[in-house]
């Protein structure tokens, strides 16, 4: 980072979902509910974007990707926002399962046959850390 007395990007967007949406969802519940359905459909409008190219002839539009991804990433903010987690400690708890699926690099194999358990110790393992505050 260039300036040291500027936030750290997560930070300030985990802060941006929360405020733009404090005065909508009043409950878990359905803050919860809301980011879901979100995903859901921005998930949708993307794979639709793409589709378009594939099989409409539409040229493929970078821009227009972006901002489904974006939309996509603010929904997910706020699901993490919802469980009390962080972006760092999801992507962590990401990698510690991907490392134990696939220690030699990514396989068709590996990807069908997986250890589940063996995984689950390892998101449980960064989850204890991250509220251990390691």
């Amino acid at each position: 980072m260039d300036n040291p007395d500027k936030k750290d990007k997560f930070q300030i967007y985990l802060e941006f979902t929360r405020d733009l949406l404090s005065n909508k969802i009043r409950t878990l519940d359905s803050s919860l509910l809301h980011a879901l359905l979100g995903v859901a459909g921005e998930s949708g409008e993307l794979v639709d974007e793409y589709k378009k190219c594939m099989f409409y002839g539409k040229l493929f539009d970078k821009f227009k990707m972006k901002e489904e991804v974006g939309d996509l990433l603010f929904y997910v903010q706020v699901i993490i926002n919802q469980l009390g987690s962080s972006m760092e400690e999801i992507m962590d708890m990401n990698m510690a399962k991907l490392n134990v699926r696939y220690p030699d690099g990514y396989s068709d194999k590996r990807a069908i046959v997986r250890n589940k358990v063996n995984e689950i110790t390892a998101m449980k393992s960064v989850e204890e850390d991250h509220h251990n505050g390691h």
